[in-house]
């Protein structure tokens, strides 16, 4: 199986590569990580580096690059580097024709919809912390989309999420396999996927000993 990963600027070390692969190596046996990056020092050398270019863009907007129809990964599951795993990923290896996304069942959308009534680019329930697809996948006219209307989708969305959710066809994992740890109480559950999104805090800066634990290489 192929795993991409992206390390953009100084947010993330090495050090969240590498416990990635650990992880990964833990549960599967055949697998390659790809890292999508423009600095690859300190990268354990069993992880294979693509190299990132320059799209004019920060954070996690450089994700794009995987909707690109020539990207060399033509058959994988991304998976941002601020989560926990804790069993082996087959079943989130489902592409279709579209972009597959998590469904964020672990927000208050009704709540959410409350908020944002009104400004429907900030509203968003689906989650690109983990995305599948395969040679058959309808991704490029998003990738085209992006290149060439960037200025005024960086304005008007927040992220990648919203802005595919607001405009363009996607397709969602089954609901149950992730949850986001700091919109559900700080609690642990024992979900193929746990996500410390939503905050600057990540895995690395909180003290609990069971995270110590599962985010280990």
């Amino acid at each position: 199986m192929n795993f991409v990963c992206l390390k953009w600027g100084k947010r993330y070390s090495a050090e969240f590569v590498n416990k990635l692969y650990g992880m990964l190596k833990r549960y599967h046996t055949d697998f390659i990580l790809h890292c999508v990056t423009e600095d690859s020092t300190g990268i354990d050398k069993n992880v294979r580096i693509i190299d990132l270019p320059d799209l004019g863009v920060e954070k996690w907007w450089n994700k794009m690059i995987l909707f690109k129809g020539d990207f060399e990964v033509s058959d994988g599951i991304f998976l941002d580097l601020d989560l926990i795993l804790q069993s082996n990923l087959e079943l989130f290896y489902k592409p279709s024709e579209n972009m597959k996304f998590l469904f964020t069942d672990w927000i208050d959308l009704e709540a959410l919809g409350k908020i944002t009534f009104g400004d429907g680019y900030k509203y968003c329930s689906i989650n690109s912390s983990v995305l599948s697809w395969n040679k058959d996948t309808q991704k490029d006219h998003i990738w085209e989309d992006f290149i060439s209307n960037k200025e005024k989708i960086l304005y008007l969305y927040k992220g990648i999420d919203n802005y595919i959710e607001n405009r363009h066809t996607y397709d969602l994992y089954e609901t149950g396999n992730a949850y986001s740890y700091w919109n559900c109480n700080e609690e642990y559950r024992k979900t193929p996927i746990i996500l410390f999104d939503y905050k600057q805090t990540k895995q690395d800066e909180i003290d609990k000993p069971w995270i110590h634990e599962l985010w280990s290489s």
